[in-house]
């Protein structure tokens, strides 16, 4: 079988590299004849040995190292035909014309992924030249000489050491880096997703099937914690993966750490601002759901928007203690880019004021207070003291991380990790026991801090409290964000059109001057003080 293949509909960047294709196979007698012979052979072993049962569980039992599916192919296992890659129903069947998917669209879901992910194509754009300018600025001084293009094997030694983690499956075979963040990436192992997982019976248990005993190893992807926290693995970072895997050759090698750090931005990859509800809203999706949650007035935008906002915030808290206990010295993603890239005229009072992580840990306070207040509030169920604990923790991360020359002191960072386990506590319980959504029934408190928090003309700060806006209006009433999409939906803002190659990266409206974002600030101001 030749694995060197390019997936349909997807093409590699000038100047990049694909494995060499092999010539079109003559089929003979004797090729048939030997599919013929193996076939047989294959279910006898499976009849006779129970071979299948075993293989798709052995490798999830806990303290056994993961070993690379040598023999798992995306086409052959997940995306054949009779299961996710029957053809896209280019007729738009079930009300999806503009996107052509049929009524079913499971059975489609491997095509989506390959003609419409862009996860499908991560690593392949690591073989453009403008990936090999990024490697190139990374290349360690004094080492051996740079590589002269992508063909050359120390190019693919570096990115398997430094960009797999995320730009790929690590539990695929290398023969198979080209397609990207495949299945397994998400939804766990092949070796789960035995002959069980298309009974009729596993499916009719909706989420509570991937707590069967046979299910271990699967990842319930349909819960959206569950999701949230998948996706941020890589979309934030993650450096505590003390897990192994044994390759192909039988070797076993550390995971790789997902970490985007600021000499890797500075050698030109791109900032990772990551928001959950605006990802899902703009993501060419594989599975049955609204186009944009929430629009139809239900929960799912503010819901959405909640539990991506409090896993992403647990997720940013770990990745800072992760660093200090490493001993990393000021690394500069912790704070804002624009602290330090803005104009040189002086713009509202921001110059020179450095601030520490204004996206991630922004507008935490408003997630929680839609938790259920049991959860938030902890053993004493006073969800004021679990709010209260939340915002003393913020206040003093704040002041320590921008305070003066002693930043990095031993007692700095002791200080520091005592305020990320502060916050960690509250994040901590309302994640594990996945708190429910607390519509109130009064919106006046959360209008109040709303308002409260209209201080700054930062773009990130601005996103931030434009998304948590969109989202309530989302529930309170379709018609009114409708009527007012210019206030929820600003030129600068997160896009919010399904995801097309080549489009411009979300903080691309960053680049505003902070002028049109105060005005936007003074707009919202009006709108929230007119609300009953």
């Amino acid at each position: 079988m030749n694995n060197d293949y390019e997936p349909r509909g997807r093409r590699l960047p000038a100047g990049s590299h694909e494995p060499v294709k092999s010539h079109e196979p003559v089929v003979t007698l004797g090729i048939v004849w030997k599919f013929f012979s193996l076939s047989v052979a294959f279910l006898l072993m499976v009849v006779c040995c129970g071979w299948g049962t075993s293989r798709w569980c052995y490798s999830q039992e806990p303290g056994l190292v993961r070993e690379v599916v040598k023999d798992f192919f995306v086409r052959q296992d997940c995306n054949s035909s009779n299961c996710h890659g029957a053809a896209l129903d280019v007729g738009g069947v079930g009300g999806r014309g503009e996107l052509g998917y049929g009524s079913e669209i499971w059975k489609q879901a491997g095509e989506i992924w390959f003609q419409r992910d862009p996860h499908s194509s991560a690593y392949v754009g690591l073989l453009s030249q403008e990936s090999y300018r990024i490697v190139r600025a990374l290349w360690p001084s004094g080492d051996s000489e740079v590589p002269a293009s992508p063909k050359d094997p120390r190019y693919e030694a570096f990115l398997e050491a430094k960009c797999v983690a995320c730009h790929a499956s690590e539990f695929s075979p290398k023969s198979q880096r080209t397609l990207g963040v495949d299945c397994q990436s998400c939804h766990g192992l092949a070796s789960a997703w035995g002959e069980g997982h298309y009974s009729q019976d596993w499916k009719a248990k909706g989420e509570l099937r991937f707590e069967d005993e046979t299910a271990k190893g699967r990842v319930c992807t349909p819960n959206i914690w569950v999701l949230a926290n998948s996706c941020t693995a890589c979309h934030i970072g993650d450096l505590g993966r003390d897990r192994e895997i044994r390759d192909e050759g039988g070797v076993t090698v550390q995971l790789g750490v997902r970490e985007v750090t600021h000499d890797l931005m500075a050698a030109g990859h791109p900032p990772t601002y990551f928001e959950l509800g605006n990802y899902l809203a703009r993501y060419p999706k594989h599975w049955d759901t609204p186009s944009i949650p929430g629009e139809d007035g239900s929960d799912a935008a503010l819901d959405t928007w909640r539990v991506g906002k409090l896993v992403s915030a647990q997720r940013r808290l770990e990745l800072l203690k992760e660093r200090i206990q490493q001993g990393v010295v000021m690394e500069l993603t912790e704070y804002r880019c624009t602290s330090c890239h803005h104009r040189l005229e002086k713009a509202d009072g921001l110059v020179g004021q450095p601030e520490w992580d204004g996206w991630y840990l922004e507008q935490v306070d408003v997630a929680l207070m839609l938790s259920d207040e049991l959860v938030v509030g902890g053993e004493n169920s006073d969800p004021e003291a679990g709010l209260a604990r939340w915002r003393r923790g913020r206040e003093e991360l704040q002041r320590l991380m921008c305070g003066g020359e002693s930043l990095w002191s031993e007692k700095r960072r002791e200080e520091i990790l005592r305020s990320c386990d502060e916050m960690l506590g509250v994040l901590d319980r309302v994640v594990e026991n996945r708190a429910a959504l607390k519509i109130p029934s009064d919106w006046s408190e959360i209008d109040r801090r709303l308002l409260e928090k209209r201080t700054r003309a930062s773009w990130e700060s601005s996103v931030q409290l434009q998304q948590v806006l969109r989202s309530i209006a989302l529930k309170r009433g379709v018609e009114e964000a409708k009527d007012v999409r210019g206030v929820y939906q600003p030129s600068w803002g997160l896009g919010q059109q399904q995801w097309r190659r080549g489009e411009q990266m979300p903080f691309a409206g960053s680049a505003r001057h902070p002028r049109d974002i105060s005005d936007w600030l003074e707009q919202i101001a009006e709108t929230l003080k007119q609300k009953p």
